[in-house]
């Protein structure tokens, strides 16, 4: 609640401290009073607690959510709870909202269903992405406001040359990471030729070849991301790592 109200202009004047707190643990707690013994409440539920705090873009991103999901234009009712639950862990640093951290605080029973629950919680984090109103950044899913989904539109419709991606690739792989353009072996140095997902970089020699595949070519679509050197000579050799 303190990062909600330091991050959302709207709610600066929430009520502070142990008020705030009883207050939100009390309609949580009646929101499932009459629901079975094990029952647990779910952390998405205080969002609804202090919404009505809330800075008026946050409270229409998940207005549009909740429409999107009554209509069935790209998101399920399921969607939404998930969606506020990522928004109170959003300034939370230490809480990282990777999916399994997300499923846990999804929980709505104590003899929880786990493996169905990291299903239907990936599929709405999944269908979330799809519909802008979540970013990804390796595991961890993040909550969009209303102008990050604008930037993030915007990005989506950007048109990028594959070819211009290849040669900033290049220009960083063997410009700055692997500047050698010779191996050594003992007192001998071996020049040799330099590829990104078999384009070539800089002048070539027709010697050895080092070939580097990233998650765009078609081997690093495969998840096998290597260098590949062949020596080309009476006897040939070659090796991959």
């Amino acid at each position: 609640m303190e990062q909600v109200r330091r991050h959302g202009l709207g709610a600066k004047h929430m009520s502070t401290g142990e008020r705030s707190m009883l207050s939100a643990f009390q309609e949580s707690a009646r929101a499932v009073g009459q629901q079975e013994t094990g029952t647990l409440v779910p952390f998405w539920r205080f969002y609804d607690t202090i919404e009505k705090d809330l800075d008026h873009g946050i409270v229409q991103v998940f207005s549009r959510a909740f429409e999107a999901a009554e209509k069935d234009k790209g998101l399920f009712p399921a969607d939404v709870p998930v969606l506020k639950a990522l928004y109170l862990v959003r300034y939370i640093d230490y809480l990282p909202s990777n999916l399994d951290n997300v499923c846990i605080l999804m929980a709505d029973k104590i003899e929880v269903d786990k493996v169905a629950l990291r299903e239907a919680v990936k599929g709405s984090l999944d269908r979330l992405i799809g519909q802008n109103y979540v970013a990804r950044s390796g595991d961890v899913y993040s909550f969009l406001t209303d102008e990050e989904q604008d930037v993030a539109r915007d990005i989506a419709a950007t048109s990028i040359e594959v070819s211009a991606v290849v040669e900033r690739m290049k220009d960083l792989v063997f410009g700055d990471i692997l500047s050698a353009q010779k191996h050594r072996k003992g007192a001998n140095d071996f020049p040799f030729d330099r590829y990104l997902d078999d384009t070539a970089y800089g002048s070539l020699q027709n010697g050895m070849k080092l070939n580097i595949l990233s998650v765009a070519s078609e081997g690093g679509a495969l998840g096998r991301c290597y260098a590949g050197a062949e020596v080309v000579g009476p006897s040939p050799r070659s090796f991959a790592r």
